[in-house]
């Protein structure tokens, strides 16, 4: 039992290794005996609240964690946990965005104790059901016909709702300003040929690829762009048509003096580490092994031998940008002022910071190029580039 300021006795709700329903109740019940205490003269009791919260919060994490695979509830279980740890502002204000934060936080970790599948299951089979066919183009997900099919209990409706956020996010559906939440029409599939030679662009109009240096040889760029020979040629040849590279049959490709469009200056290592570093997740630990397991993977998915469901391409993108916010500083700092190396590590950067595509193919793709570029930062780091 626990001793209340005034003295009255209360149930112990800190956690143990699983919270339960009851302790999360009485911990809500905890917090609201406090607010009712609240007094605009003397404030309240901003400390008292925070000792409640704080078991709570490596609880909170470890659901920001399983949440990996949503977008949607990863950034939700994060601002939560963020609130919840915000510095008061003044008496009377501090006291109401604390106590409002802790029991925002302890109702989701109340929810999170609910049976029933979780926010990134449910978006994966109605995205399964989307591109099957199932749900056609301008169908609409009905949010109470989701719950009941999916077996989601009344009090995870929320789920439902994170589920079909990451489908609006991904493209894959378009939530209206009524909220009624209809199945998007889907963009044709990408070109190969059309894909690798705008990322050669994009490489080259940030100074990746300065004006007559040489790209790559052309293996080297296939395993580069995660793309066969013959599809990295045909982007090679439209761009020597476009004029941004010279293109001959025995030697590298080089990019033109003059090219058509105007170019930025390379960018400085330095500062890409820095807005990567600010614009990704921090790495989890992924070891170099696992680092090329997930690049052999990224490739099978790639060839179209063994195309993902989004949850492991998620995890697999996130692992990368993780990998390679933690990888890059390290390798900056092992070559410093290496032409080379600095080259290989703007490309990895650039790559890290693109836009998500909407196209399910494009991502594949996209996270592939990633894959390659991680490795090359990883062989660096390890000495064995």
């Amino acid at each position: 039992m626990n001793e209340t300021n005034d003295g009255r006795q209360m149930t112990d709700t800190r956690p143990g290794k699983e919270p339960t329903y009851s302790q999360l109740r009485s911990t809500l019940t905890v917090l609201a005996h406090i607010g009712r205490r609240y007094d605009r003269e003397h404030g309240g009791d901003v400390e008292a609240v925070r000792e409640i919260v704080k078991p709570w919060l490596p609880v909170a994490e470890g659901w920001l964690r399983e949440a990996a695979g949503s977008p949607s509830d990863q950034a939700r279980w994060q601002a939560l946990i963020e609130q919840a740890r915000q510095v008061s502002v003044g008496s009377e204000q501090g006291f109401i965005e604390v106590s409002t934060a802790a029991r925002r936080l302890v109702r989701a970790l109340t929810e999170a104790t609910r049976s029933g599948p979780r926010a990134q299951e449910i978006a994966d089979r109605l995205r399964d059901a989307i591109t099957t066919g199932a749900y056609p183009t301008g169908s609409m997900l009905s949010r109470v016909r989701t719950r009941l099919g999916f077996g989601v209990e009344t009090a995870s409706a929320q789920r439902v709702d994170l589920a079909l956020q990451d489908l609006a996010d991904g493209g894959l559906a378009t939530i209206l300003p009524s909220n009624v939440v209809r199945v998007a029409a889907q963009e044709p599939p990408c070109d190969p040929v059309d894909m690798v030679a705008d990322w050669l662009r994009v490489l080259i109009a940030a100074g990746v690829y300065a004006p007559s240096s040489s790209l790559p040889k052309r293996q080297d760029l296939a395993r580069i762009l995660a793309s066969p020979r013959h599809v990295v040629s045909a982007a090679l040849q439209v761009l020597h048509d476009e004029g941004l590279l010279s293109v001959q049959r025995s030697t590298q490709p080089v990019v033109r003096p003059v090219p058509p469009f105007p170019l930025a200056g390379p960018p400085e290592v330095g500062s890409l580490i820095t807005r990567l570093q600010r614009e990704t997740p921090a790495g989890d630990g992924v070891t170099p092994s696992g680092l090329r397991q997930i690049a052999r993977r990224t490739r099978a998915w790639q060839a179209g031998r063994t195309p993902p469901p989004s949850g492991p391409l998620h995890h697999a993108h996130e692992a990368l940008l993780g990998a390679a916010s933690r990888l890059l500083p390290l390798a900056a700092h092992r070559y410093p002022g290496e032409t080379e190396v600095e080259s290989v590590l703007r490309r990895a950067a650039i790559t890290v910071l693109r836009d998500w595509p909407t196209d399910p193919g494009t991502r594949i793709w996209q996270v592939a190029c990633l894959a390659s570029a991680v490795l090359d930062v990883l062989d660096l780091v390890e000495g064995t580039a």
